[in-house]
């Protein structure tokens, strides 16, 4: 793709499972690709910016890109991999710049992927929950960083961190044989040209499974694929593999053209899984969402958004609802394109698009709503939890707060005693200013005390509450 330029975004995939981004050439974008719930290939795109504040990729809500090739009998297929992430802006000696910003249950593949990151801050920044399995590790061997090693991991770990290996190599390291060409179907009509070297790879035996159900299906072999990815799912339920297998069973149905009554056995192996792995979150919003996408291909799209609906009004996770908000829009456009059922609207009548255009425009804003509302906000220097106003209050005062990069943020109201009254914030937030209203009604005349935490930054503020 040629060379692009813009302030704001220049890729975003929204509920994107198959999408393949290859040798695009992104400069001075302030974010280079942005995913939400999307998982693609990434195979030699070029980020190059010196925008403050930029950042090379951003996943959010369950997005798992590939940026590795598949490794199978001694063969490296690069089919993913070989990407160059530069953010270096500067100023008066701070550093802006991130490679990777990953939040909501996402975590990128990039082992033995050979990608330069170079950023003047952090290569790695913001949340990451813990559902990487029993290996407790994020692998990046066999990739380039730049300078900053340790600056390598900026990211807050639920449980315990992880291991963040640096490993050796890296795409301008490598010494390859000469490369062979392959050809493969990615279905609908397109093919693609990619190279086969060998190299001698080590990877766990999970990845070693679900790699080679990943040459299966670009090989056609999709029986085969659907086997494996099964296996990994029930062999190794609590690891990223088995997260991105749950979408790969349905790419694999997508790609073999079967009939409804194969799309609700499908739904009911989700709901299976819903069932027997409710403790694992990441792992049960991708089957939600998997067996609502199952409803559509079985033609029964409105019963789809009464489901979206129903994981709406069922969660107050602010991802988990965009999430939801987004395949609502998109299966009204489904049925505005087949012409069934037209005149349905569910309960949440203002996220039915009038036409392609509204469907676009609703999808943007909520997408890029954080970059919005912060466009015109100077984005801080440091972490600040300022004092509510007014204090005293009754029943109402605010708190404002700032962060000068995307983190997770708790805050909490307690009474004297130390008791948790009300908790204000507990969600992923884009670097800003923001503001925050608490509501006394209902409690007694007292001292309070309200808490952040955000990343490692913590604070706590006094506050009177007279009535």
């Amino acid at each position: 793709m040629d060379p692009v330029n813009n302030v704001t975004g220049a890729i975003t995939l929204s509920n994107s499972y198959s999408a393949n981004l290859k040798q695009n050439n992104i400069i001075n974008y302030q974010t280079g690709i942005k995913l939400q719930n999307s998982s693609p290939l990434l195979f030699e795109n070029d980020f190059i910016n010196n925008l403050e504040e930029a950042t090379a990729l951003v996943c959010e809500t369950n997005s798992s890109p590939r940026l590795r090739p598949q490794e199978s009998g001694g063969q490296t297929i690069w089919d993913a991999g070989k990407n160059n992430f530069e953010a270096l802006f500067t100023d008066q000696n701070v550093n802006y710049g991130v490679g990777l910003n990953i939040a909501n249950y996402s975590i990128p593949d990039l082992d033995f992927g050979c990608n330069t990151i170079n950023t003047s801050s952090y290569s790695f920044s913001g949340h990451i929950a813990y559902c990487i399995g029993a290996y407790h590790y994020l692998f990046a061997r066999h990739n380039t960083w730049n300078n900053y090693s340790e600056n390598i991991c900026d990211a807050d770990w639920e449980a315990f961190p992880p291991g963040c290996y640096e490993g050796s190599g890296g795409s301008e390291k490598e010494n390859d044989p000469p490369p062979q060409p392959i050809v493969i179907y990615y279905g609908n009509g397109i093919y693609d040209t990619i190279q086969v070297t060998t190299r001698n790879v080590q990877v766990n035996t999970d990845q070693a499974l679900y790699l080679s159900a990943n040459n299966d299906e670009i090989t056609g072999n999709y029986l085969s694929a659907v086997t494996k990815y099964e296996q990994v799912i029930q062999d190794y339920q609590d690891s990223l593999t088995a997260v991105n297998s749950l979408r790969k069973l349905l790419h694999c149905r997508d790609k073999m053209n079967l009939d409804t009554t194969a799309y609700s056995q499908l739904r009911s192996y989700f709901q299976g899984k819903i069932q027997s792995n409710l403790t694992d979150t990441a792992f049960v919003n991708v089957a939600e969402e998997l067996a609502a996408k199952c409803l559509v291909r079985m033609g029964k799209p409105t019963n789809a958004i009464d489901e979206y609906e129903i994981i709406i009004s069922n969660t107050n996770d602010s991802s988990k609802i965009l999430c939801a908000e987004l395949n609502i829009i998109e299966t009204y456009l489904i049925i505005q394109n087949s012409g069934d059922s037209p005149n349905y609207t569910g309960q949440l009548g203002y996220l039915k698009p009038a036409t392609k255009e509204d469907a676009y425009k609703k999808i943007m804003d909520r997408l890029h709503k954080n970059k919005k509302n912060n466009a015109n906000n100077t984005i801080p220097k440091v972490f600040k939890l300022s004092q509510n106003y007014p204090n005293p209050f009754n029943p109402i005062t605010k708190i404002n707060y700032s962060l000068p990069r995307a983190v997770k943020v708790n805050i909490q109201v307690y009474d004297i005693l130390g008791r948790l009254v009300k908790t204000l914030v507990n969600e992923n937030k884009d670097a800003g200013n923001y503001e925050v209203q608490f509501d006394g009604t209902g409690l007694a005349s007292g001292v309070y005390f309200y808490r952040i935490e955000a990343g490692d930054f913590t604070d706590s503020k006094k506050m009177v509450l007279v009535k």
